[in-house]
């Protein structure tokens, strides 16, 4: 019976030309998904953490360029949470701003993505939220021809569906707004990302309004998803999208 004795010398791994090529492709890879990641979330087919957003600094401030934070996705979010709290609203525009510098300097060939093409359609959508009638109207215009243009390349964006909710959610009737047309594109985008907490609770919100049965189960869905998030308890609480939180 053969025995290895233990020693100190160091152990070094010999790999064969075609294993290191396979062990450098494995970790560009990982190292690319990495970069993806930390730039505009997690990449299509990956199962990103939902996002709950939690209590705000006050001030609330913007993460310094080149820290972690500065990069399109995460800056829409925190745009969108201090969009409607009391003070936060210039640190929102800010985050809008650097959003629109970040994409603008992205390489043409980038620029093409679907990805980085609902990036720009929702930071459309917010300005509309922040500027509002008459200001936002053309942003609103923008973002929704946009999102009609990547839903008829590619029906499967759930983003581009819950923009495209979004947009009919808060549209007047008379220019083509709609409540139970904003509920369908929701469950469109929730069949195609489950349990993304963002769209649950437009689900809920929608639900609430037209008066049907699924809204306060729509909100149970969040909070098991996002606990201790002020942000979606207040939602919760008021089935109001534009509600103040704490």
């Amino acid at each position: 019976m053969s025995s290895i004795a233990p020693s100190s010398a160091p152990i070094f791994l010999k790999f064969s030309p075609k294993k290191r090529k396979g062990r450098k492709t494995a970790v560009a890879l990982a190292a690319g998904l990495l970069f993806f990641s930390l730039l505009f979330g997690s990449p299509p087919g990956l199962r990103a953490a939902p996002f709950c957003p939690g209590p705000l600094r006050n001030p609330p401030l913007l993460p310094p360029p080149g820290a972690a934070g500065d990069s399109p996705a995460p800056l829409l979010e925190r745009a969108r949470i201090l969009r409607d709290l009391p003070g936060g609203q210039k640190t929102g525009e800010a985050a809008l701003a650097r959003v629109r510098e970040l994409l603008r300097i992205l390489p043409e060939a980038e620029k093409k993505r679907p990805d980085i093409r609902v990036l720009h359609a929702e930071r459309d959508t917010e300005l509309v939220l922040y500027q509002g009638f008459p200001g936002g109207m053309r942003y609103g215009k923008k973002a929704e021809a946009t999102l009609d243009r990547l839903l008829r390349e590619d029906p499967s964006l759930a983003r581009a569906h819950l923009l495209k909710g979004i947009a009919l959610y808060y549209k007047p009737w008379f220019v083509g707004g709609s409540v139970t047309k904003a509920l369908k594109e929701f469950e469109t985008a929730d069949r195609l990302s489950p349990s993304d907490p963002r769209t649950l609770s437009w689900i809920g919100i929608s639900r609430h309004r037209l008066g049907l049965a699924g809204a306060r189960t729509a909100m149970r869905r969040v909070l098991t998803l996002c606990p201790d998030s002020p942000f979606y308890r207040r939602r919760a609480e008021t089935f109001n999208p534009r509600a103040n939180h704490p």
